[in-house]
C-alpha cells in the first residue's frame, strides 16, 4: 500500500519558533550547542541550522528507544500529521505506553514530560524525546499559542524536509477468503440502467420535491425499468436508494439530464452520449463520480446517523476530496483479491484519519494541562454539520468516516469496478477490485468491442433487444415503444399510442416502421407492417402544418397556368385546393420574383398580424370594397361568419348576421372585426345594421307546441310522476299549472287522461 503524504512545508524558524526559549535550549544541549544566557532568538538561529540536515536526522532517527520511533514510524504512515491523542491511543494499543489517568491539575508534574526520560512509558516523555531530537514537533494549531517540550499540544507533525529523509513505512492490508454471499461486479449494469433513466424522463419529465429530490410517486417505477432493484417499498424518499440517486446524479453532473422548472428532462448530450462504446462510457461515469458535487456520500450513512445542518443536497467540496483520496485507495488494492471492509476501514483509520473531517485537539481548560480530544462531529468542523452519533471518539469515526468509506465502496460496486460480499443481513463486509474495474481506476481505457444488435420483432406486437443491442437503439425503442419489463432482454410493445408517440421526437410513422425493420434480426411480419402503415394513415387523415407557406389566387384557371409554367411549377408544391397550394419556405423568394417578371403582383402576406395597409371599406350600404382583387385568407377567414357574396359582391346581410348571432358572436364582436382590417371608422349606418339585426338574438325563442293546462300545482305534480306519462310531458320553469306535451305524444296523452276519467276541454292557440 501506498503511503500518505500530508505533511506540511515549514521553515527550521517556523518550527522553532513556536517553542518557548526553555524548550529550545533543552534542544541545542541535545546537540551539543552552546545556550548560557543566550536569548531565543538567538537560540532559533543557533539551531536552525542543523534542524534538517540529513546526517542529524539519520543519527537522531537510528538513537530512538522503540517506543519513540514507533511515534514517528505512526506519523510517518499518516504524511507526518495527526492529532496527538489519536497517536496516544494508537500507541496504548499497541501496548507500549501506559493508558493516561484522567485529567489532572496543570502543576502536577506527573502531567508533564521530561526529554531526558528515555524508554518511558508515559506518552508526554515520548512526544518530549521526539521533540528534543528534532525529528517530530507538537503545535496547537494555526493560532494556538507557544508550545513546549514536556507538555503535548493538539497536534504532532513532522516537517516535510525531515519525513522526506525518514524511512518509509509500508503498511499491508491484509487479505481475507472469499465471503459466503458474493454479488459479483456487472460491467453492463449500471450504464443499461441510466439508459432507462434517461428513457423514462423523456417521455415523462421528473417532478422535485423542495428539497431538489425525486418525488416518492416516480421511485416504483422508475425501479422497474432497472436490471439492479432496490428496497423501493421500505424507502422513505430517493436518499433511501444509492444506486437510483446515484444514477440521476451522474445524469445531471454530465448533463444527459437537466433540471427545469422543478423537473428534471433529458439534456441535448444524452443521445450522443448513449452512441459511445459502453467501455467509453463506463470510463466517463468513473470520472462524473470522481468529480461530481451533485451526490454526497455523507447523506447515505447508516439510518443511525442524523445530520444537522446541511443546507441542500450537494457534496461539499471536503466531501468530493475525501472521496477522490478513498478512490485512490481502493485503487491501489491489489486485483483479484478479498479485502473485508473493516480491515479496509481500520487501515484508513490509522493511515488517514482525518481525511475527511480535519480536527486539531485542543487546550483543557485553564487550570488543567494536557490536551482534549476534539471531536468533530458536533458542529466545529468546517461544513458546519452536526453528526447525531455515539459519544466514543473511536465509535463516532466507525460511523461517519467509516460510513463514507463503505458507501463509496458501494458505490463504486454499483459502477461495475467491484465485487461485494454481504453478511447474511445485507451489511456489505468485503470487496475485491476485478481486473476491468482496477484499469478503469487507474485512469486507463479499456478494448471497446462493437455492439451488435439483436431485436427480434413478433407477430403480436411485442419486441426483444436481447445483449449486447447498443444503448443507443434502445433509446430509440423507447420513442417508439411501450417498454413491459427489463431483465436479461429488454421487452416492448407497439401500439397505436406509441408510434403516434414518435411522432413527438420528429420521427414519422413511415420512419419508425424503417427503424424497426433495419435493427430486427428477422424479419418484420406482415400484420405489423399493416398495422403500422394504417395506424400512420389515420394519423394523417387530419394533419396540422406550423409555419406553412401558400399561394392562393383567386381562380382554379390561374392555379392551373402557374403549375404549366414551366418556370413556376417546380417552386411550387402539391395542391391542396383549386385556387391553393403549397410552397416551400426557401422557395417563397425566388416564386415572389418570378410571379412579378410575368405581372401578376402578388401579395405577400405573414400571419394574422394587421397589414400595413387597410384590406377594405365597408360603405353605409354594407358592402365591402376590398383594395385587392383577392384579399387575403387572414381577412377572408375574419369576415366568413357575417358576409355573403353574390355574384362577386361580398355585403353585410340580415341573413348573414343572424347566422352570425346563432354562432355567439355579439354586436360588438362583429364591428370589432369589421374595423380590424377597414380603412377607416365604420359608418354610423352599418353599426346600426349590425346592432339591429344581432340585438338580444338567441335570448328567446319561438316554438309551436301543445300545452296541457291544470287546476293546480298538485295535479301537475301527479301527472309528472305518473309512470306512464312521465316521458310524454314536460313541466315549464315557473309556470305551476302548465305543461307541455312533447311532440308527436298529444293523442296518446288525450287518450290516457280520458281513460282515468279527467275531463279535456280543447282551446284554440291564439
Amino acid at each position: 500500500m501506498r503511503q500518505s503524504a500530508s505533511s506540511a512545508s515549514f521553515t527550521a524558524e517556523e518550527v522553532l519558533g513556536r517553542y518557548q526559549a526553555a524548550s529550545l535550549q533543552q534542544m541545542a544541549r541535545e546537540r551539543r550547542l552552546e545556550t548560557k544566557s543566550k536569548p531565543k532568538d538567538e537560540l532559533v538561529r543557533l539551531i536552525a541550522p542543523t534542524l534538517f540536515d540529513t546526517r542529524e536526522i539519520a543519527r537522531a532517527y537510528a538513537e530512538l528507544a522503540p517506543v519513540e520511533r514507533a511515534l514517528v514510524d505512526e506519523l510517518v504512515l499518516t504524511g507526518g500529521s495527526a492529532p496527538t491523542s489519536r497517536l496516544r491511543r494508537r500507541l496504548e494499543q499497541m501496548g507500549l505506553i501506559d493508558v493516561e489517568a484522567s485529567k489532572q491539575p496543570w502543576a502536577n508534574p506527573a502531567n508533564r514530560g521530561s526529554p531526558a526520560n528515555r524508554d518511558s512509558r508515559k506518552f508526554a516523555d515520548v512526544v518530549a524525546r521526539v521533540g528534543v531530537v528534532g525529528l517530530a514537533f507538537t503545535t496547537n494549531g494555526p493560532n494556538g499559542g507557544m508550545v513546549e517540550l514536556t507538555q503535548p499540544g493538539g497536534r504532532l507533525f513532522i516537517p516535510i524536509q525531515i519525513l522526506r529523509h525518514l524511512p518509509k513505512i509500508e503498511l499491508a492490508i491484509p487479505t481475507t477468503n472469499e465471503p459466503a454471499r458474493v454479488t459479483p461486479a456487472n460491467p453492463t449494469a449500471f450504464v443499461r440502467d441510466l439508459t432507462s433513466v434517461l428513457s423514462f424522463a423523456d417521455r415523462e419529465p421528473l417532478a422535485l420535491i423542495n428539497s431538489g429530490a425525486l418525488a416518492k410517486r416516480y421511485l416504483a417505477r422508475l425501479d422497474e425499468q432497472l436490471q439492479v432493484h432496490e428496497p423501493v417499498g421500505r424507502a422513505r424518499g430517493e436518499d433511501d436508494l444509492p444506486r437510483l440517486s446515484l444514477l440521476r446524479a451522474l445524469g445531471q453532473e454530465l448533463k444527459l439530464l437537466e433540471p427545469r422548472l422543478g423537473t428534471i428532462v433529458v439534456g441535448e448530450r444524452a443521445e450522443s452520449f448513449l452512441e459511445q462504446s459502453i467501455e467509453n462510457r463506463r470510463a466517463v461515469l468513473l470520472a462524473a463520480y470522481r468529480k461530481t458535487s451533485v451526490w454526497c456520500e455523507l447523506f447515505h450513512l447508516p439510518k443511525s446517523v442524523v445530520i444537522r445542518g446541511a443546507d441542500g443536497r450537494e457534496a461539499p467540496e471536503l466531501v468530493v476530496g475525501a472521496r477522490q483520496r478513498l478512490i485512490a485507495e481502493v485503487a491501489s488494492l491489489p486485483a483479484g483479491a478479498w479485502v473485508a471492509l473493516a480491515d479496509l476501514q481500520d487501515y484508513l483509520k490509522r493511515l488517514a484519519y482525518d481525511f475527511l473531517l480535519p480536527r486539531y485537539d485542543t487546550p483543557y481548560s485553564l487550570g488543567y494541562g494536557g490536551y482534549g480530544e476534539a471531536t468533530p462531529y458536533y458542529g466545529s468542523n468546517p461544513l458546519g454539520w452536526s453528526f447525531e452519533v455515539t459519544t466514543g471518539i473511536d465509535e463516532a469515526w466507525d460511523q461517519v468516516d467509516g460510513g463514507m468509506i463503505a458507501a463509496v465502496v458501494q458505490a463504486l460496486a454499483n459502477l461495475g469496478l467491484l465485487d461485494v460480499g454481504h453478511a447474511s443481513d445485507g451489511t456489505l463486509m468485503a470487496l475485491r477490485v476485478t481486473p476491468e474495474g482496477a484499469r478503469l481506476l487507474r485512469g486507463e481505457t479499456l478494448p471497446s468491442q462493437p455492439a451488435a444488435t439483436h431485436v427480434v420483432v413478433q407477430p403480436n406486437f411485442q419486441i426483444f433487444a436481447f445483449p449486447p443491442t447498443p444503448d443507443s437503439i434502445l433509446f430509440r425503442l423507447d420513442r417508439v415503444a411501450e417498454r413491459v419489463r427489463t431483465d436479461q432482454a429488454v421487452e416492448y410493445r407497439l401500439s397505436r399510442q406509441s408510434i403516434f408517440r414518435g411522432e413527438k421526437h420528429g420521427l414519422s410513422p413511415r420512419e419508425t416502421l424503417d427503424f424497426i425493420e433495419r435493427i430486427s434480426a428477422v424479419p418484420l411480419p406482415q400484420n405489423v407492417r399493416k398495422s403500422v402503415e394504417d395506424w400512420g394513415a389515420q394519423r394523417d387523415r387530419v394533419v396540422v402544418r406550423r409555419g406553412s407557406s401558400l399561394i392562393h389566387v383567386a381562380d382554379s384557371a390561374t392555379l392551373d397556368n402557374l403549375f404549366a409554367d414551366a418556370a413556376v411549377a417546380p417552386l411550387l408544391q402539391r395542391r391542396v385546393a383549386p385556387t391553393a397550394a403549397l410552397v416551400p419556405f426557401e422557395r417563397l423568394r425566388p416564386l415572389h420574383r418570378i410571379l412579378l417578371e410575368k405581372s401578376y403582383l402578388p401579395a405577400v402576406v405573414s400571419g394574422e398580424e394587421l397589414p400595413t395597409t387597410p384590406a377594405y371599406e365597408v360603405a353605409a350600404s354594407g358592402e365591402i370594397d376590398f383594395r385587392h382583387r383577392l384579399p387575403s385568407i387572414f381577412v377572408l377567414g375574419t369576415l366568413k361568419d357575417f358576409v355573403e357574396t353574390t355574384d362577386g359582391i361580398t355585403r353585410l346581410t340580415a341573413a348573414g348576421l343572424r347566422r352570425a348571432a346563432r354562432t355567439g358572436l355579439t354586436a360588438e364582436g362583429v364591428r370589432s372585426a369589421l374595423e380590424r382590417f377597414n380603412q377607416g371608422p365604420l359608418p354610423a349606418d352599418v353599426g346600426e345594421l349590425v346592432a339591429r339585426w344581432t340585438r338580444d338574438w338567441g335570448k328567446g325563442a319561438l316554438a309551436e307546441v301543445t300545452l296541457l293546462q291544470v287546476e293546480s300545482p298538485e295535479i301537475l305534480g301527479e301527472l309528472l310522476a305518473d309512470p306512464e306519462l312521465r316521458g310524454k310531458l314536460q313541466a315549464i320553469p315557473g309556470a305551476p299549472a302548465l305543461l307541455t306535451v312533447r311532440p308527436g305524444h298529444a293523442e296518446e296523452v288525450r287518450r290516457i287522461l280520458t281513460a282515468r276519467g279527467m275531463e279535456l276541454r280543447d282551446g284554440l292557440g291564439r
